[in-house]
């Protein structure tokens, strides 16, 4: 039945994304900037923070660090807020720079040579997440389902790359709504089970080392709570979430709505993984060890054993969506960054010769066709690309930590040009590249990239202040 249901659910994106990329134009493609309401916003921003690497990689920190989960999960939910409160003035200056993503507005703000760098980093942090995602396909399929795991996440990966490349940003919002549904009744069932198939004596058993959020050592949990929420600056996806929006109201009211529900999921996915090493114990790979318990407690007699196939089936489509919806979020902006950078040129040429209405109506030009055929090929190249990462580096919680490391290298430049108005393209440019830089060398010293991310963050500000000084000087 497993197999059945996720073959069906992959064989009706396929359909689905073909039938939206018939007609669709390069704006639809990129950001159908202006066109959301409230509740459209509000899916596809939890379809974007609430995804695979979100289920596999908290329940992998839960089972190996406890409560410090839900630290990062405060952490995010302190970022939407102060998104929220910024959503006014970055949707000004989007619609002022005629800006898609953040990579759009550095490049405004502090040239193409800062843009080209940014975007490059950017590039990293997409493969990685997106690679993320097919990392947790075959984590969980080896689980369950042994013999699908040698085809099935294949399968799901090339579907992924095949309907984002067809329908880009619009089939991302269309296909948002469905999987954040299907991924709740998912997630929550998982959790239901397990909590009632949980013997609550042995979680006190590890107590001492769980429940404190200092699992992963004091910087880590600094970081969570005073760095982490300041990355969300730093993620194009969500400034194309604000591009989107039809008013910077209707933004703001979705991610304030937005922050309740990411924090419960936060807390889901951390007890999954609490739970599953009190009762499984250490020793299993982190990020499946929540399915391990669920597929033990379904092969007993007990609990809800009458009909494991179909809870199986349910469980494993909610995971599944999960997993599409965070891939194809960061395989449209990863296709779009790196499109606007190598065809910078064409895609200005169309920018100066349209205007908004003419984007949406009207018969496409040549141009336009172009630019759309170019951006597919960018998606598949970059797809593949990451499906081959996410074979060679299989530890979601690295990649996880490292995703976040890279958005925090570029935060100064983020920061300084939103509310300082700075166009100072040396200061950007060197605090990127030599945060960069530390980021590898601080991994190398401490041993450690999972706090490796608070001295590079650090190191990257302060290069950024001191150009910045140096330019008011000479000036």
């Amino acid at each position: 039945m497993v197999s059945i249901v996720l073959v069906l659910a992959l064989l009706i994106l396929i359909v689905w994304g073909t039938y939206i990329g018939r007609r669709i134009r390069l704006a639809e493609y990129s950001s159908n900037r202006s066109h959301g309401k409230t509740k459209d916003i509000f899916f596809t921003l939890m379809g974007s923070l609430v995804g695979g690497y979100m289920f596999f990689g908290l329940t992998a920190i839960g089972y190996e660090a406890g409560t410090v989960a839900i630290a990062v999960g405060i952490g995010y939910c302190i970022g939407l807020l102060l998104l929220a409160i910024s959503v006014p003035k970055i949707k000004a200056v989007m619609n002022e720079y005629d800006c898609d993503t953040m990579d759009d507005f550095i490049g405004a703000k502090f040239g193409k040579k800062v843009q080209t760098l940014v975007s490059i980093t950017n590039f990293i942090f997409f493969i990685a997440v997106v690679a993320a995602q097919f990392i947790g396909m075959t984590s969980y399929l080896r689980v369950v389902s042994p013999n699908m795991a040698t085809w099935l996440p294949l399968v799901a990966a090339l579907v992924v790359i095949l309907y984002t490349s067809l329908a880009g940003y619009k089939g991302v919002v269309l296909t948002d709504f469905p999987q954040f549904i299907v991924l709740s009744i998912g997630a929550l069932s998982l959790l239901i089970i397990l909590i009632l198939n949980t013997n609550w004596e042995t979680v006190n058993t590890i107590s001492k080392s769980h429940f404190p959020p200092t699992g992963y050592g004091i910087v880590f949990l600094f970081g969570s709570i005073l760095l982490f929420p300041l990355t969300l600056y730093s993620r194009s996806d969500l400034w194309q979430r604000v591009a989107y929006s039809n008013s910077p109201k209707n933004a703001r009211k979705a991610f304030l709505l937005t922050i309740p529900f990411l924090l419960l999921f936060y807390i889901v996915f951390t007890v999954i993984g609490i739970i599953s090493r009190a009762e499984l114990g250490a020793g299993l790979p982190p990020e499946s060890s929540g399915l391990d318990f669920f597929t033990k407690i379904l092969s007993t007699s007990t609990g809800f054993s009458l009909f494991p196939e179909l809870l199986l089936a349910i469980v494993s489509l909610g995971i599944f969506a999960a997993l599409l919806s965070t891939a194809d979020t960061n395989l449209n902006i990863g296709s779009l960054a790196l499109t606007k950078l190598i065809f910078m040129k064409k895609w200005k040429l169309y920018s100066d010769r349209s205007d908004t209405e003419s984007r949406f109506k009207g018969p496409l030009s040549e141009e336009e066709k172009s630019l759309i055929r170019n951006v597919r090929v960018v998606s598949g190249l970059l797809g593949s690309l990451a499906l081959l990462l996410a074979i060679i580096i299989p530890d979601i919680v690295d990649l996880m930590v490292a995703c976040a490391s890279i958005l925090m290298i570029f935060l100064p430049s983020v920061i300084g040009a939103l509310f300082k108005g700075h166009s100072n393209s040396m200061a950007s440019f060197m605090s990127v590249l030599l945060g960069l830089f530390s980021f590898v060398v601080f991994s190398f010293v401490l041993h450690n990239y999972k706090i490796a991310f608070v001295p590079s963050g650090i190191f990257a500000f302060l290069i950024y202040v001191a150009f910045i000084k140096i330019n008011r000087k000479k000036g």
